[in-house]
């Protein structure tokens, strides 16, 4: 089977480069590299042009939505793996994830993201779970069955037959940012049928989310992305349940952990930002 690797990059010069660097010493080799930059402003397309096979470049800043239907479009293989340009995968990610699609029947996979040490207030952020599981792990954030399929996947490291995307679509480039066009294309996979397999032997290093502004502005973003995830969907009462659980997950598995008392404000800063974010959108929506 063939495999491409597609990359959406937007100012991410520095940790780019470190993403490259792991797949350029992957232990299986046999993939095409697919880098599309969403109209960076620093040096990410020199770094991009000298390992890439492949690198495109969106008309305008558009959102990794946009990048990644750009990448797998005008990639080749039968087998696509997604990851970001701030993440690192192990040296065997390529390999994990396409042993696999051997599975004849496996549509869908996502791999384990773990979170790079950083200081206190980083650590706590990981700790309520972001992104993609963040420290407390994908199982605790999102229900995976005793035979290891789920519901949902982050695009950070997921891998997809081709066929996937000719049967449910694309990303949808609605989405100003990441967090919502994953989750809404995972629920279209999932309610049509499809399956997806969480594989954490296939692991990517995330940097962590370490300035306290920085997760406000991310928050208000989901936040933003929450409204219109809500509005293509309708009700959102599972997904407000599933949250709730991951919350009691994260406070049991810190209860003795002094991080808990930088962890509580946290979730309650995390709340406030997505409510304003959300609140937001629906008044720019009905200004319209």
């Amino acid at each position: 089977m063939k495999v491409s690797v597609v990359i959406p990059n937007y100012n991410g010069e520095k940790s780019l480069l470190r993403t490259l660097e792991a797949l350029k010493n992957q232990t299986f080799q046999d993939f095409e590299l697919v880098v599309v930059d969403d109209c960076s402003t620093d040096g990410s397309l020199a770094v991009a042009r000298k390992y890439a096979g492949k690198v495109l470049s969106t008309l305008k800043n558009s959102g990794p939505a946009t990048a990644r239907n750009m990448g797998i479009k005008n990639s080749q293989g039968e087998l696509i793996l997604l990851t970001d340009a701030d993440c690192v995968p192990s040296l065997d990610w390529v390999e994990k994830m396409t042993a696999q699609f051997k599975n004849n029947g496996m549509q869908v996979v996502m791999g384990k993201v773990e979170i790079e040490r950083s200081n206190f207030i980083g650590d706590s952020i990981s700790a309520l779970g972001y992104p993609a599981g963040g420290s407390i792990g994908f199982e605790n954030i999102w229900k995976v069955s005793p035979e290891g399929y789920t519901s949902t996947f982050s695009s950070c490291n997921c891998g997809f037959r081709r066929k996937v995307f000719d049967e449910f679509g694309f990303f949808d480039e609605d989405f100003p940012c990441a967090g919502g066009e994953d989750t809404l294309l995972a629920r279209k996979i999932s309610n049509g049928g499809g399956k997806i397999k969480y594989c954490p032997e296939a692991v990517v290093t995330h940097e962590a989310r370490a300035g306290l502004r920085a997760f406000m502005r991310w928050q208000a973003k989901r936040g933003e992305c929450i409204y219109l995830f809500r509005k293509k969907v309708g009700s959102i009462k599972g997904d407000i349940k599933n949250r709730l659980w991951s919350i009691s997950n994260t406070i049991k598995m810190h209860l003795r952990d002094p991080k808990i008392f930088m962890i509580i404000p946290l979730l309650a800063l995390s709340m406030a930002s997505q409510q304003y974010g959300y609140l937001k959108a629906r008044f720019n929506d009905r200004a319209k």
